[in-house]
């Protein structure tokens, strides 16, 4: 989230090709952080539900349940990069379309 802070920043500035830096180096920073969280808490999940002393009768479809919210971690974190990307980019164009004369202009509401 820091970096779509910068990124805004630097879109504001005109300064394209830092932007493009800090929106790839946030892309992969996203793809690291995503791989070592899901690799590391689909490898222990099991281990965590036996520690949480899961019933028997239920761990085999709690870590199924488990595993699949897990593994699901990329594409929110993709999501979330995705989302403050287009905010820091196109938000920056709506905030200067509305003060450039100073009414809601396109984007009445």
């Amino acid at each position: 989230m820091v970096l779509s802070f910068r990124s805004h920043s630097v879109t504001g500035q005109k300064d394209y090709k830092d932007m493009r830096r800090f929106v790839a180096n946030s892309i992969w920073l996203t793809v690291f952080f995503a791989a070592i969280m899901s690799i590391t808490v689909c490898i222990l999940c099991r281990s965590v539900l036996i520690a949480m002393k899961t019933p028997a009768d239920i761990l085999d479809l709690a870590y199924d349940y488990i595993f699949i919210i897990f593994a699901g971690i990329p594409i929110t974190l993709a999501y979330n990069l995705l989302t403050g990307i287009i905010r820091s980019l196109w938000g920056f164009q709506i905030a200067a379309d509305l003060s450039a004369d100073g009414s809601s202009g396109k984007y009445r509401i």
